[in-house]
């Protein structure tokens, strides 16, 4: 290898060193807030987190290498985090782009890689914790049943940390994927349903399930059918969100139906949609959780109660809280990724990217890397003009570490 190779070589790895540190610790930070460690730690702790993570993804900004185009898209992202926090008040957009922008000229699976060890180590030193009286275990009296957190803030957050765990394990593992770790979904769905009552994110590990299943058995050419729709998921899936939230009203029957099967998402999401007007670049939306309250809440038959009012609906938090440029450019940079690797007979990413669009209708974790380490994958490994310049990256690094 040419010396004058050397130098440029080592700033590359050094500058994905950099990358994967603050990685390591915005997940680790982000993930605490969701557990009951957040009320052992001091705030202060998870305030220098966050701005220690700033300081390493502009490190990791200033010291990669792009082109033209990629300057353009950072110059672009940052200006959109300014405008938004200008507007929303809310700093983790700051940390999610520049989280983002750091990721230009990464593999994206490493990203998800990083995310599977850490969240599992995370999960079992706050169940742990939990069990041995370390941080509180809360259990929810629900309809007559109980319904257990683990350390979490909520049983549904425990549930939603799992779903994304084995959707991760089924991604990593691809194609090799054996007849035996099919079961994995399976016992962990059952184990959710009983431990937590989350019907919902059940229902979502066996959908990993199917998907992996599916995904073994098809050849390319088999998966092929998919390939003139499947880009415009993310966009129908927002569409069917939003929409069946719009239309919502008490007195039709069949919605308040559907509403009452997703534990009064639309409801939530038609109040949101009705107090919060549409901005391009956001707005400070107030939310106040209870914690599995059974009293009615939100736009009812005799009116509205705000004691409780929640937004699970990813679409519309995005929408409302991040404005519409950004939720459109999302949703972009999601069909552009699947459209990306499906042109390229890379099927396991778009069906991962789909679950996380069907998923996304019911939760609010679509940007949340404590939860989604798919988040990456908008502008990871998909970037125009990243793709080669990502690869020559990885294999100076390869290269260099023998």
């Amino acid at each position: 290898m040419s010396s004058h190779l050397k130098h440029p070589q080592r700033m590359a790895r050094l500058s994905l060193g950099i990358y994967y540190l603050g990685t390591v610790l915005y997940l680790v930070y982000t993930f605490l807030q969701t557990t009951l460690f957040s009320a052992v730690v001091p705030n202060a702790v998870f305030s220098l987190a966050k701005y220690l993570c700033l300081a390493i993804f502009v490190v990791r900004i200033l010291t990669n290498r792009y082109d033209e185009r990629q300057v353009l898209l950072l110059f672009g992202g940052l200006l959109l985090a300014v405008l938004i926090y200008q507007n929303s008040g809310d700093t983790s957009i700051v940390v999610l782009m520049l989280f983002l922008l750091s990721s230009l000229n990464c593999r994206s699976r490493i990203i998800v890689e990083i995310y599977f060890w850490t969240a599992l180590a995370l999960i079992a030193v706050t169940i742990g914790s939990a069990l041995v009286g370390v941080i509180d275990n809360y259990h929810y009296q629900v309809n007559g049943s109980v319904r257990y957190a683990f350390g979490f803030l909520y049983s549904t957050d425990f549930a939603a940390h799992i779903f994304y765990l084995c959707l991760a394990y089924v991604y990593i593992r691809g194609r090799q994927l054996r007849k035996l770790e099919f079961f994995i979904p399976v016992v962990l769905a059952a184990l959710v349903f009983l431990l937590t009552r989350a019907k919902l994110d059940t229902a979502l590990l066996i959908l990993i399930l199917l998907a992996a299943m599916d995904y073994r058995r098809l050849s390319n050419q088999q998966m092929k059918k998919f390939d003139r729709w499947l880009y415009l998921f993310p966009v129908l899936m927002a569409a069917l969100s939003i929409g069946a939230s719009w239309l919502f009203t008490p007195t039709n029957g069949i919605l308040v139906k559907i509403d009452d099967f997703f534990t009064h998402r639309l409801a939530m999401g038609h109040l949101a949609l009705y107090e919060y007007p549409l901005r391009w670049f956001g707005q400070y939306v107030f939310q106040q959780g209870s914690g599995g309250l059974t009293f009615p809440t939100g736009l009812t038959t005799t009116g509205t109660n705000l004691a409780y009012f929640f937004i699970d609906s990813s679409y519309i938090k995005v929408l409302l809280s991040f404005g519409i440029v950004f939720l459109g450019l999302y949703l972009f940079g999601m069909s552009h990724a699947i459209r990306f690797n499906v042109a390229h007979q890379a099927y396991l990413l778009p069906l991962v990217l789909v679950i996380v669009c069907i998923s996304s209708i019911i939760d609010h974790h679509l940007l949340d890397i404590a939860y989604n380490p798919f988040v990456v994958c908008v502008l990871a490994n998909n970037a125009v003009g990243g793709v080669g310049s990502e690869e020559r990256i990885y294999h100076w690094f390869k290269r260099d570490s023998r």
